[in-house]
Protein backbone atom coordinates (compact mmCIF):
# COMPACT_ATOMS: atom_id res chain seq x y z
CA UNK A 1 0.00 0.00 0.00
CA UNK A 2 2.65 2.45 -1.14
CA UNK A 3 4.64 1.42 1.91
CA UNK A 4 7.87 2.78 0.44
CA UNK A 5 6.42 6.27 0.69
CA UNK A 6 4.98 5.78 4.15
CA UNK A 7 7.72 3.73 5.76
CA UNK A 8 10.65 6.08 5.04
CA UNK A 9 10.16 9.14 7.22
CA UNK A 10 12.47 11.80 8.97
CA UNK A 11 12.92 15.03 11.08
CA UNK A 12 15.24 17.27 13.03
CA UNK A 13 14.52 17.53 16.77
CA UNK A 14 13.42 20.94 17.97
CA UNK A 15 15.82 22.60 20.42
CA UNK A 16 15.21 21.79 24.09
CA UNK A 17 15.79 24.23 26.95
CA UNK A 18 17.75 23.14 30.01
CA UNK A 19 15.75 22.84 33.23
CA UNK A 20 16.23 25.85 35.50
CA UNK A 21 14.72 26.54 38.89
CA UNK A 22 11.35 25.30 40.06
CA UNK A 23 12.62 22.81 42.64
CA UNK A 24 14.59 19.59 42.33
CA UNK A 25 14.80 18.08 38.88
CA UNK A 26 13.93 14.43 38.20
CA UNK A 27 16.78 11.97 38.12
CA UNK A 28 17.78 11.33 34.50
CA UNK A 29 17.80 7.85 33.02
CA UNK A 30 21.40 7.23 32.03
CA UNK A 31 21.05 4.01 30.04
CA UNK A 32 19.54 4.19 26.53
CA UNK A 33 18.37 0.59 26.86
CA UNK A 34 16.59 1.35 30.14
CA UNK A 35 15.07 4.54 28.69
CA UNK A 36 13.81 2.58 25.70
CA UNK A 37 12.18 -0.12 27.81
CA UNK A 38 10.57 2.39 30.20
CA UNK A 39 9.10 4.50 27.40
CA UNK A 40 7.59 1.53 25.58
CA UNK A 41 6.27 -0.02 28.82
CA UNK A 42 4.65 3.27 29.86
CA UNK A 43 3.03 3.68 26.46
CA UNK A 44 1.69 0.12 26.47
CA UNK A 45 -0.02 0.59 29.85
CA UNK A 46 -1.37 4.06 29.07
CA UNK A 47 -4.81 2.97 27.88
CA UNK A 48 -4.95 5.30 24.89
CA UNK A 49 -3.54 8.41 23.22
CA UNK A 50 -3.81 10.76 20.24
CA UNK A 51 -1.07 11.22 17.65
CA UNK A 52 -0.41 13.51 14.70
CA UNK A 53 2.33 12.98 12.12
CA UNK A 54 3.73 15.02 9.24
CA UNK A 55 6.16 13.29 6.88
CA UNK A 56 7.96 14.60 3.82
CA UNK A 57 10.73 13.48 1.53
CA UNK A 58 11.43 12.09 -1.92
CA UNK A 59 11.15 8.72 -3.62
CA UNK A 60 13.03 8.40 -6.90
CA UNK A 61 13.36 12.19 -6.96
CA UNK A 62 9.60 12.72 -6.66
CA UNK A 63 8.45 14.79 -3.65
CA UNK A 64 6.31 12.94 -1.12
CA UNK A 65 4.06 14.17 1.67
CA UNK A 66 2.07 12.11 4.19
CA UNK A 67 -0.03 13.33 7.10
CA UNK A 68 -1.54 10.95 9.62
CA UNK A 69 -3.57 11.40 12.76
CA UNK A 70 -5.54 9.09 14.95
CA UNK A 71 -6.60 7.81 18.33
CA UNK A 72 -5.05 4.55 19.49
CA UNK A 73 -6.58 2.38 22.20
CA UNK A 74 -6.08 -1.11 23.56
CA UNK A 75 -7.33 -3.36 20.79
CA UNK A 76 -9.06 -0.61 18.85
CA UNK A 77 -8.27 2.62 17.10
CA UNK A 78 -8.92 4.94 14.18
CA UNK A 79 -6.45 6.54 11.78
CA UNK A 80 -6.75 9.15 9.01
CA UNK A 81 -4.17 9.56 6.27
CA UNK A 82 -3.67 11.90 3.34
CA UNK A 83 -0.79 11.39 0.90
CA UNK A 84 0.31 11.44 -2.72
CA UNK A 85 -0.55 7.72 -2.88
CA UNK A 86 -4.12 8.33 -1.72
CA UNK A 87 -6.29 9.09 1.29
CA UNK A 88 -7.98 6.71 3.66
CA UNK A 89 -9.57 6.14 7.04
CA UNK A 90 -8.82 2.91 8.92
CA UNK A 91 -10.70 1.45 11.87
CA UNK A 92 -9.39 -1.48 13.91
CA UNK A 93 -11.62 -3.31 16.38
CA UNK A 94 -10.13 -6.50 17.77
CA UNK A 95 -9.22 -8.74 14.83
CA UNK A 96 -11.30 -6.79 12.32
CA UNK A 97 -9.87 -4.04 10.13
CA UNK A 98 -11.98 -1.64 8.06
CA UNK A 99 -10.79 0.88 5.48
CA UNK A 100 -12.51 3.57 3.43
CA UNK A 101 -10.30 5.03 0.69
CA UNK A 102 -10.34 7.30 -2.32
CA UNK A 103 -9.67 6.12 -5.88
CA UNK A 104 -5.94 6.89 -5.79
CA UNK A 105 -5.37 4.74 -2.72
CA UNK A 106 -7.40 1.86 -4.10
CA UNK A 107 -5.53 1.97 -7.40
CA UNK A 108 -2.22 1.80 -5.53
CA UNK A 109 -3.51 -1.15 -3.51
CA UNK A 110 -5.22 -3.12 -6.27
CA UNK A 111 -3.24 -2.08 -9.34
CA UNK A 112 -4.91 -1.75 -12.71
CA UNK A 113 -8.59 -2.55 -12.53
CA UNK A 114 -12.02 -1.16 -11.87
CA UNK A 115 -12.00 0.49 -8.43
CA UNK A 116 -14.93 2.89 -8.90
CA UNK A 117 -17.48 0.60 -7.15
CA UNK A 118 -15.36 0.61 -3.97
CA UNK A 119 -14.38 4.29 -3.72
CA UNK A 120 -15.38 5.85 -0.36
CA UNK A 121 -17.00 2.61 0.76
CA UNK A 122 -15.96 0.59 3.78
CA UNK A 123 -13.91 -2.53 3.03
CA UNK A 124 -13.56 -5.20 5.73
CA UNK A 125 -10.31 -7.14 6.12
CA UNK A 126 -9.95 -10.48 7.91
CA UNK A 127 -6.67 -11.91 9.27
CA UNK A 128 -6.43 -14.28 6.28
CA UNK A 129 -6.51 -11.42 3.74
CA UNK A 130 -3.22 -10.54 2.06
CA UNK A 131 -3.34 -6.83 2.97
CA UNK A 132 -4.69 -7.29 6.49
CA UNK A 133 -1.44 -6.57 8.35
CA UNK A 134 -0.45 -3.71 6.05
CA UNK A 135 -3.75 -1.86 6.35
CA UNK A 136 -4.13 -2.37 10.11
CA UNK A 137 -0.54 -1.58 11.11
CA UNK A 138 0.08 1.30 13.51
CA UNK A 139 -3.53 1.90 14.56
CA UNK A 140 -3.77 0.45 18.10
CA UNK A 141 -1.55 0.91 21.16
CA UNK A 142 -0.12 -2.58 20.75
CA UNK A 143 0.68 -2.23 17.07
CA UNK A 144 2.50 1.06 17.71
CA UNK A 145 4.31 0.42 21.02
CA UNK A 146 4.15 -3.37 21.34
CA UNK A 147 7.77 -4.09 20.36
CA UNK A 148 10.58 -2.03 21.90
CA UNK A 149 13.03 -3.22 19.22
CA UNK A 150 11.00 -1.57 16.45
CA UNK A 151 10.24 2.05 15.60
CA UNK A 152 6.70 2.96 16.73
CA UNK A 153 6.03 4.86 13.49
CA UNK A 154 6.97 2.23 10.93
CA UNK A 155 7.92 -0.98 12.79
CA UNK A 156 11.48 -0.82 11.42
CA UNK A 157 14.33 -2.25 13.54
CA UNK A 158 15.96 0.24 15.90
CA UNK A 159 18.84 0.21 18.38
CA UNK A 160 18.96 2.67 21.35
CA UNK A 161 22.34 4.42 21.29
CA UNK A 162 22.28 7.36 23.69
CA UNK A 163 20.16 9.46 26.06
CA UNK A 164 20.14 13.21 26.56
CA UNK A 165 20.38 15.21 29.73
CA UNK A 166 17.34 16.69 31.41
CA UNK A 167 15.52 19.33 29.36
CA UNK A 168 12.09 20.90 29.11
CA UNK A 169 9.61 20.58 26.28
CA UNK A 170 6.51 22.80 26.46
CA UNK A 171 7.35 23.40 30.11
CA UNK A 172 7.52 19.67 30.98
CA UNK A 173 10.76 18.14 32.35
CA UNK A 174 11.88 15.84 29.57
CA UNK A 175 14.62 13.57 28.34
CA UNK A 176 15.22 11.93 24.99
CA UNK A 177 16.61 8.65 23.71
CA UNK A 178 18.32 8.43 20.34
CA UNK A 179 18.21 5.33 18.10
CA UNK A 180 20.14 4.04 15.12
CA UNK A 181 17.99 2.67 12.31
CA UNK A 182 19.40 0.35 9.68
CA UNK A 183 17.97 -2.59 7.79
CA UNK A 184 15.46 -3.74 5.21
CA UNK A 185 11.70 -3.24 5.19
CA UNK A 186 10.36 -6.19 3.24
CA UNK A 187 6.83 -4.79 2.95
CA UNK A 188 8.12 -1.59 1.37
CA UNK A 189 10.89 -3.29 -0.66
CA UNK A 190 13.24 -0.72 0.87
CA UNK A 191 16.65 -0.63 2.50
CA UNK A 192 17.40 2.32 4.75
CA UNK A 193 19.69 3.90 7.31
CA UNK A 194 19.07 6.77 9.69
CA UNK A 195 18.24 7.80 13.22
CA UNK A 196 15.25 8.41 15.46
CA UNK A 197 14.79 10.43 18.65
CA UNK A 198 11.96 10.00 21.15
CA UNK A 199 11.43 12.77 23.71
CA UNK A 200 9.65 11.59 26.85
CA UNK A 201 8.58 12.80 30.28
CA UNK A 202 11.40 12.77 32.82
CA UNK A 203 8.82 12.02 35.50
CA UNK A 204 7.09 8.66 35.77
CA UNK A 205 5.32 7.40 33.82
CA UNK A 206 7.87 8.10 31.09
CA UNK A 207 5.37 8.80 28.32
CA UNK A 208 6.61 10.02 24.92
CA UNK A 209 5.60 13.44 23.62
CA UNK A 210 7.61 13.82 20.41
CA UNK A 211 9.23 11.48 17.90
CA UNK A 212 11.47 12.64 15.09
CA UNK A 213 13.09 10.48 12.46
CA UNK A 214 15.58 10.90 9.63
CA UNK A 215 16.00 8.15 7.03
CA UNK A 216 17.58 7.66 3.63
CA UNK A 217 17.78 4.58 1.45
CA UNK A 218 16.62 2.88 -1.70
CA UNK A 219 13.33 1.43 -2.86
CA UNK A 220 12.09 -0.21 -6.04
CA UNK A 221 11.35 3.34 -7.23
CA UNK A 222 14.85 4.71 -6.59
CA UNK A 223 16.68 6.59 -3.86
CA UNK A 224 14.55 7.81 -0.97
CA UNK A 225 14.87 10.40 1.76
CA UNK A 226 12.31 11.30 4.36
CA UNK A 227 11.52 13.32 7.46
CA UNK A 228 8.90 12.64 10.11
CA UNK A 229 7.64 14.51 13.15
CA UNK A 230 5.04 12.85 15.39
CA UNK A 231 3.43 14.33 18.49
CA UNK A 232 1.67 12.26 21.16
CA UNK A 233 -1.03 13.73 23.42
CA UNK A 234 -4.11 12.77 25.48
CA UNK A 235 -2.33 9.94 27.25
CA UNK A 236 -4.67 7.78 29.31
CA UNK A 237 -7.81 8.88 27.49
CA UNK A 238 -9.98 5.87 26.60
CA UNK A 239 -10.65 5.31 22.91
CA UNK A 240 -13.97 4.00 21.66
CA UNK A 241 -14.67 3.30 18.00
CA UNK A 242 -17.52 1.50 16.28
CA UNK A 243 -17.62 -0.68 13.16
CA UNK A 244 -19.24 0.77 10.04
CA UNK A 245 -22.87 -0.11 9.51
CA UNK A 246 -22.09 -1.71 6.13
CA UNK A 247 -18.89 -3.00 4.53
CA UNK A 248 -17.61 -5.04 1.60
CA UNK A 249 -15.38 -8.05 2.35
CA UNK A 250 -11.92 -7.61 0.88
CA UNK A 251 -12.22 -11.12 -0.51
CA UNK A 252 -15.06 -9.86 -2.76
CA UNK A 253 -12.78 -7.33 -4.46
CA UNK A 254 -10.77 -8.11 -7.60
CA UNK A 255 -7.40 -9.62 -6.59
CA UNK A 256 -4.53 -7.09 -6.56
CA UNK A 257 -2.70 -7.10 -9.89
CA UNK A 258 0.22 -5.19 -8.37
CA UNK A 259 1.05 -3.24 -5.24
CA UNK A 260 3.26 -0.21 -4.81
Amino acid sequence: MACATIALVCVVVAGLVLVTGGGPAPQPILSPTVANSKVFASAMTSGGFHYASVSSGTVGGIPQMVTQSGDAGNGEGVQFMTSVVGDNEVIVIGSKVYMMANATMLENMLGDGEVAPYVDRWIAFSPSDSLYRTVGAGVTVGSIWGDSSESPTDQLPQHPESVSGLSTLSGIPSESVRYALHGVDQAASASYTGNETITFSANEPHLPSLLTEHLSGTTTHGASTATDRVTFTNWGHPVSVHPPTASIPFSALPPPSSTV
